[in-house]
Formats: structure tokens, sequence, C-alpha cells
């Protein structure tokens, strides 16, 4: 495996397709920029996510892409009420 690469061994999708993953048992579930969601079962569980760190994919786990300013004001909005 080339980390330097855009694709990944039996991956059938680019790394510049990825928006986002989130890693369960033994396949990641991956968010697509098309909006469509998959599944993946590598072979190399560390090598696949190892990939998409150094290809950037958001860990969903780690960052879940809501801002947190906007966090703070729904938090804020649902107090008041």
């Amino acid at each position: 495996m080339s980390t330097e690469n855009n694709h990944y061994p039996e991956f059938d999708y680019a790394a510049s397709e990825l928006s986002a993953y989130i890693f369960s048992v033994d396949f990641f579930i991956i968010s697509l920029k098309s909006t469509k969601m998959i599944a993946f079962s590598p072979k190399d569980i560390d090598g696949f996510k190892n990939w998409l760190n150094k290809h950037e994919i958001r860990d969903i786990r780690v960052n879940d892409g809501i801002p947190e300013k906007v966090m703070g004001e729904v938090s804020q909005k649902t107090k008041r009420k």
C-alpha cells in the first residue's frame, strides 16, 4: 500500500471521493462526498485506517463535523425552553 496513492488496494473509491468514516467491530462505514454511504471490510484494518488518516478523511468519532460554536448556540436555545 502506498499512502501517496489516492486509491487503496481492493477499495473502489479514491480518497478524494470520501467525506468521513466511522469504524465498528470489523468494518468501516464511509460517507462519500456524493452523500452515498458504503461499508468496507479491509483485510488490513490498521493499514486502511492509516490510509484514511494520511488523506485527512474525517473520523466521526473524533470530529462530528459540527462546529463548537453551533453546538453552543443549540445548547443555549435548548436551555431557554
